[in-house]
């Protein structure tokens, strides 16, 4: 093993499961692990591996010429004995034990058959969510033998099938897993409202709005002064990573963080590649604070100075948001945090996750449980209502904390209200999840902005499951606790009989009638379960934590 860049458990973990795979007859594996969990560090031990064990060549397939770079800088550090080849532009390495190369380099039919004269080689796909593309099934076809994809974000935003590509994915990290051991930053949200920004008037492709008219609708709201003056006040002291949608809009913005004293560069595709590099390296060494780009860093790029990320692109693609939003989450010294500085709504349209949408595999799908909370509290064995005792007036809330400017406000994501799972919170006020007869919730740790999570089950204990968490951890772990009891679709707040609007069914009536429950006139049946769920979370929940801190 490398004394320079040893394994993380999670990542020789990732490695035995693509190995496993391979001797159980899947050929084509992939690994899902968020943006700066190392995914280049464990392919580049895998190809170590994989030489070492029969010598057996592998071809790692990039897209971009940065990626090439990166890769072979790991894998000197990894396996300094190896043969390192370069395919890209002028450069036909391809006798070497690891050829790295991009996708376009590769592809062309002398490469190919250079590559395939040698034999079976292992295919490692980067990026493999690119794998769809005509370009990539050229090389895995003609090369044959075994190949690992890695990404952040499997998922496409046009729809392509992923499963046509990869068998299985054998190994996932989500970007919660990696913050809550460490790895990578936890994350604060903040929204930039620009006054008349107006999307709803721009066309789509694809199911994308189009670029050009998304960059005229920024420039006429005057969202980059409004941003500037937003970072200004919230990020002077962070580097960061703007994206726009156009290259003549992350001008715009450059001017206008240029205007207000942080030191702004552009970078965009049409850049020479020396241009680039540059401007990169005056990032890394500080001289400049910000970088605004369209659509160059949302992939492969490496920073941990940046700690700030601007999303000034709105877009209907999770994969392309947590792709943006994962470039300020690798830890670096000095930092304690993250911020996503949100100037088109998107932190409520996506959760940082990664993502798995491999169109056509059964084996990655759960039914949904299409029954109310109310129907399964009736069913459930053991649950007295008439033992419990009622913890205070239904109502409470945590809200949002507002900072106004004279020009625009800025407001602290309301995490909650943005949530795909349906948080309720009890009289006193703590949030929590109904998971069938078992009760999630959090509370706060004693202050310093920190989380416990805990859960209650009739006839048990209550007991802590995780402990001073970042709010948007401990609601995710939250989240994951009331999956692994069973929730099904009882959490989602997008469940079809949540969006019931129909009249409460005659159990719920009958079961808020014996919990002395009055239901609101024109209740539909989502509301009426909610009501009933905080009635006994409340009754189940407060006197337990009454006293305690908040």
């Amino acid at each position: 093993m490398s004394e320079i860049l040893p394994l993380r458990p999670y990542q020789q973990a990732a490695i035995d499961r693509v190995e496993g795979a391979w001797l159980a007859g899947i050929d084509r594996p992939a690994v899902v692990l968020p943006t700066g969990a190392g995914k280049t560090v464990v392919f580049a031990h895998l190809a170590r591996r994989v030489h070492a064990g029969g010598g057996q060549p592998t071809l790692v397939l990039v897209h971009t010429t940065e990626l090439v770079d990166q890769a072979l800088d790991k894998l000197r550090a990894v396996a300094p004995l190896l043969r390192l080849g370069r395919v890209q532009a002028t450069a036909n390495e391809t006798g070497a034990d690891v050829v790295v190369g991009t996708v376009q380099s590769v592809r062309r039919p002398r490469t190919l058959d250079a590559l395939a004269q040698r034999g079976r080689w292992l295919t490692v796909v980067d990026e493999c969510h690119h794998a769809t593309a005509a370009s990539y099934r050229t090389v895995l076809d003609a090369l044959g033998g075994r190949a690992a994809g890695f990404t952040a974000t499997l998922t496409r935003g046009d729809g392509a099938a992923l499963g046509d590509i990869w068998q299985k994915v054998v190994y996932r990290r989500d970007i919660i897993d990696m913050i809550s051991e460490g790895h990578l930053l936890p994350v604060r949200g903040k929204r930039v409202r620009v006054p008349n920004l107006d999307f709803r008037k721009i066309k789509r492709t694809a199911g994308e709005y189009q670029a050009d008219q998304l960059g005229d609708a920024l420039s006429e709201a005057l969202a980059p002064e409004l941003t500037a003056k937003a970072y200004q006040e919230h990020a002077s002291d962070r580097a960061g990573i703007l994206f726009a949608p156009t290259v003549a809009s992350a001008h715009e913005f450059a001017e206008s963080f240029n205007g207000v004293g942080i030191v702004t560069e552009v970078v965009h595709g049409a850049l020479l590649r020396h241009d680039r590099s540059a401007i990169l390296k005056r990032f890394r060494d500080g001289h400049t604070q910000v970088v605004s780009n369209c659509m160059v860093l949302t992939e492969g790029f490496d920073e941990p100075r940046a700690s700030c990320i601007v999303i000034a692109r709105p877009t209907t693609s999770g994969g392309l948001y947590t792709q943006m939003a994962g470039r300020g989450l690798r830890p670096h010294p000095g930092q304690r945090d993250a911020l996503i500085l949100d100037v088109v709504g998107v932190t409520g349209r996506h959760r940082l996750a990664s993502l798995v949408d491999l169109v056509g595999d059964e084996t990655l799908r759960r039914e949904p449980v299409e029954e109310s909370l109310a129907d399964l509290l009736l069913t459930a064995d053991g649950l007295a209502l008439e033992d419990l005792t009622l913890g205070g007036e239904l109502g409470g809330s945590i809200p949002l904390t507002y900072e106004t400017g004279t020009e625009f406000e800025v407001l602290d994501v309301d995490l909650f209200a943005r949530s795909h799972s349906s948080w309720l919170h009890t009289a006193a006020g703590t949030p929590f999840l109904s998971a069938g007869r078992a009760t999630v919730f959090i509370v706060p740790a004693g202050g310093g902005g920190r989380w416990n999570v805990a859960v209650h089950e009739p006839g048990a204990p209550m007991r802590f499951e995780h402990r001073r968490l970042a709010l948007d951890t401990a609601m995710s772990w939250g989240e994951e606790l009331a999956r692994d009891h069973g929730a099904g679709s009882l959490t989602k707040r997008k469940a079809s009989w949540r969006r019931n609007s129909e009249e409460p069914t005659e159990k719920q009536m009958d079961m808020a009638r014996r919990m002395n429950i009055t239901m609101p006139a024109f209740s539909s049946r989502g509301e009426a379960s909610d009501l009933i769920s905080t009635v006994i979370a409340s009754r189940l929940i407060d006197p337990i934590t009454r006293g305690w801190t908040r």
